[in-house]
């Protein structure tokens, strides 16, 4: 992820089961955490210049027997957050699977927001 960061020089979003943790709050049960993984998943993140995007709904995006995890996750990257200020992750039922569907939010680019519409668009059927 680090070297495909360093090619894209636009807004983007990175939206994936990482199967990886940020903080041991990011685990409930279960087998005992590895914080060296954690410390290189967190180092990539930051060396890719995303931030999390933040989430609405469980906090944890996986889970099975009596396990819960956060290993899915979405990050934006500073162009996308000017661009998108008010995107969200909504973290959706799960239909017979493990994860919990993720619904990336977005609202429409900031640079529209408090321009009048043209006469065009104040027409009836436009």
């Amino acid at each position: 992820m680090v070297e495909i960061s360093k090619t894209i020089n636009e807004p983007w979003v990175a939206r994936a089961d990482f199967n990886a943790y940020l903080t041991k709050e990011d685990k409930k049960g279960g087998a005992v955490l590895n914080y060296k993984s954690m410390k290189q998943f967190s180092e990539c993140v930051h060396k890719t210049n995303l931030m999390e995007i933040d989430s609405v709904g469980d906090r944890f995006t996986w889970e099975r027997n009596f396990i819960r995890e956060k290993i899915d996750w979405a990050f934006s990257n500073m162009e996308w957050n000017h661009l998108f200020p008010f995107t969200r992750v909504n973290h959706l039922s799960k239909f017979g699977y493990d994860h919990w569907l993720l619904m990336v939010i977005t609202t429409e680019p900031a640079r529209n927001r408090g321009r009048k519409l043209s006469s065009a668009a104040k027409r009836p059927g436009y």
